[in-house]
């Protein structure tokens, strides 16, 4: 008994074979053979999947959340333009109380706040003692637009254009990363509904606290002579 291939049956599951060879392999199945029976009982299924799937219209927010992490490995030109957020509020700029020593809050968490186009990015820095890692806690939001869709958006940690940690925000904007702590970090944010990606410079926080140390071991480290 002579058995045909898996790529003739695959054709002729599809019904792209001559009628000849069709007629030989109909008898073929006719005769009871019970391996190619079987082989084409599935690649007939796969086959109906196949059409079935090409009828299929993704909806329109499942297109615009591919292109939006497609445009993350885009070209500068042609991904989505750049939304860069300007830093409004760093805790570690706020002035200490009187007589408290700036190495009280080494290591307490930092938090920024940074703004762009109407959205906002909070975001909570604090370096983990135990492993040097730093973690992030933020949320983006629209506060001019509380009807805007800040869920399941993309969050990237990059460390220049080296990826660093991703995740996905929830449903309030809220997203948790971890990373490894670098000297030019940014945080990256799609936006598919207006067609811009928001990206922050954590390093301006660093610096910040780096300017904020500076100052207040220049303020508190010397006591005062009587």
């Amino acid at each position: 008994m002579k058995h045909f291939t898996i790529w003739d049956w695959a054709d002729f599951s599809r019904g792209v074979v001559d009628e000849r060879v069709r007629a030989a392999m109909q008898a073929h199945l006719s005769s009871g053979c019970p391996r190619c029976e079987r082989t084409v009982r599935v690649l007939s299924g796969v086959s109906a999947a196949a059409r079935g799937e090409a009828q299929y219209e993704p909806p329109d927010r499942a297109m615009r959340y591919a292109k939006a992490l497609y445009s993350l490995h885009r070209p500068e030109k042609t991904g989505f333009a750049r939304l860069v957020g300007r830093l409004v509020h760093d805790s570690a700029l706020v002035p200490l109380p009187a007589g408290m020593r700036s190495e009280a809050q080494t290591d307490a968490p930092r938090h920024v706040l940074y703004e762009a186009g109407g959205y906002y990015l909070d975001v909570q820095m604090e370096q983990q003692p135990e492993t040097g890692r730093i973690s992030l806690v933020g949320q983006v939001a629209a506060r001019n637009n509380p009807d805007a869709n800040t869920g399941n958006l993309p969050v990237w940690l990059l460390d220049r254009t080296t990826l660093v940690a991703s995740t996905t925000s929830n449903r309030f904007g809220e997203f948790q990363l971890e990373g490894v702590p670098a000297r030019n970090l940014l945080l990256r944010v799609p936006l598919p509904d207006v067609g811009k990606r928001l990206e922050v410079s954590l390093s301006q926080a660093g610096d910040g606290l780096s300017e904020r140390r500076r100052s207040t071991r220049t303020r508190t480290g010397t006591p005062r002579s009587r």
